[in-house]
């Protein structure tokens, strides 16, 4: 049987305005948000990032993402772009170098997924001294979780 796993790019820039906020962070307590982008015939393409305005809902080891604070967030974006991107998945930190999806990520995933169909999550651990690892997962209708690798594109 032949799996397919999708294709996903990454604007360049936003990746660039991710790395800024995870940097921002030092790691010291996890973070995330939604993505924002395009999907057809089995490629995504991520536009956008949110981020939240502050980290009251993190500590070391748990992020609570603000739902009515990203959607804020998400039409703010929304507006930037002529053909607007659609939430295609959420991110989060952890402080950890361990870059599987946790209990609670899976639980959430799957609310994410009776809601909107296939979705993408990635989970960003630190990688060295200076460096990050994305490890992106893709969610299928189905509930299967894939792995996946990113591509950057400008």
């Amino acid at each position: 049987m032949n799996i397919f796993i999708p294709k996903i790019i990454v604007k360049e820039t936003a990746y660039t305005k991710l790395l800024k906020h995870i940097y921002d962070t030092d790691f010291q307590y996890e973070t995330g948000g939604i993505l924002l982008g395009y999907s057809c015939l089995q490629i995504f393409y991520v536009t956008a990032f949110t981020f939240p305005r502050h980290s009251k809902n993190a500590t070391k080891m748990t992020f609570i993402l603000n739902g009515e604070e990203h959607m804020e967030e998400m039409e703010k974006v929304r507006k930037k772009f002529r053909f607007p991107p659609k939430l295609i998945g959420v991110w989060h930190s952890h402080t950890t170098d361990d870059s599987s999806l946790s209990f609670q990520d899976k639980e959430s995933n799957e609310v994410l997924v009776s809601q909107f169909g296939e979705i993408l999550s990635f989970i960003i651990t630190q990688k060295g001294v200076d460096g990050i690892q994305l490890t992106a997962y893709y969610i299928s209708r189905k509930r299967t979780i894939h792995l996946c690798k990113c591509k950057y594109n400008k």
